[in-house]
């Protein structure tokens, strides 16, 4: 019986399938609380909650409030540093190396053609 729900699962059309993981993906307050406080033990219920509660009323992304304030109950203002860091660097990271290529190459009558065709179609 279980291999052939295994078949029927692996014959479903890739747009399902992806559409799936794009669902499961966008719930990061879900995957904290799992990993928080199910996996780990970092965290009860209750704190969970209540340190959700808290970044809802703040504003910013709420899932970068949870990692830093989690990071602040384990490790003090060394952990809050740490879980910014790894929600902030690696973007602020890929539009420092954008901004360093694009400077490289403006120059070239290409690029602002290109960055005019961007900012067009991010108009509408």
């Amino acid at each position: 019986m279980k291999t052939a729900q295994r078949r029927a699962s692996r014959s479903q059309p890739l747009p399902r399938v992806s559409g799936r993981l794009i669902v499961r993906f966008r719930r990061g307050i879900v995957w904290a609380r799992r990993i928080a406080v199910e996996r780990r033990g970092w965290l009860s219920e209750a704190e969970f909650l209540d340190i959700v509660s808290l970044c809802q009323f703040l504003p910013g992304p709420n899932i970068i409030g949870i990692a830093v304030c989690t990071g602040t109950k384990l490790r003090g203002g060394a952990g809050a540093l740490a879980a910014a860091a790894g929600f902030l660097l690696i973007p602020w990271t890929a539009g420092m190396v954008l901004g360093v290529i694009c400077l490289e190459y403006a120059h070239t009558p290409l690029l602002p053609n290109v960055l005019g065709g961007i900012s067009a179609t991010a108009a509408g």
